[in-house]
């Protein structure tokens, strides 16, 4: 097993402390990133407990709750970038396993970088809008989390929209 998931295991993986700063005394945000990339390519076993969730939220949460500077914080997305982050994000909003792309949405949202915008806005306007209104009013709640100019044209559009389907959108969305 490697040395970053061992130390996580041993401080932060089932306390969800948020002090993964100091993960940055032993590692550098390259070598974090990496393995986190990497972590993506195992394929756990049942016994294991590290999913993509897991992953996900190690990875938001080193960039949300860890105190890291601002030059920090922007290296590490800078990085995250670099290694493909947010593609591997992008390929899993369109996965058949409906929880993994509820954690998706939700995981672009909670960085709160707004030029990821443009991947829950395709993912939105050409799969979600389209099948899947629990998706879609996820989608939706993030995009407004971001402050997106587009979900408020979204909202306009499904409320002018007389179909079922909108309007389960739309209920959905403002029970919210």
């Amino acid at each position: 097993m490697d040395k970053l998931l061992e130390k996580l295991e041993r401080e932060y993986i089932g306390t969800n402390d948020f002090q993964l700063r100091q993960i940055l005394q032993e590692f550098s945000i390259e070598e974090i990133v990496n393995h986190i990339m990497q972590w993506f390519e195992i394929e756990w076993t049942e016994a294991e407990y590290l999913n993509y969730a897991d992953i996900t939220t190690i990875a938001r949460d080193f960039y949300i709750g860890s105190n890291l500077t601002k030059q920090e914080r922007n290296q590490y997305i800078k990085e995250l970038k670099k290694q493909g982050y947010f593609n591997v994000l992008d390929k899993n909003l369109y996965s058949k396993d409906f929880a993994k792309c509820c954690w998706t949405i939700y995981s672009f949202g909670k960085f709160s970088i707004s030029e990821n915008a443009i991947y829950l806005e395709t993912a939105f306007e050409n799969f979600y809008s389209k099948n899947n209104p629990v998706l879609s009013v996820n989608c939706l709640h993030e995009l407004a989390c971001l402050n997106y100019k587009k979900a408020e044209s979204y909202l306009n559009k499904l409320n002018k929209e007389n179909s079922l389907f909108a309007k389960i959108i739309l209920l959905l969305y403002w029970r919210g």
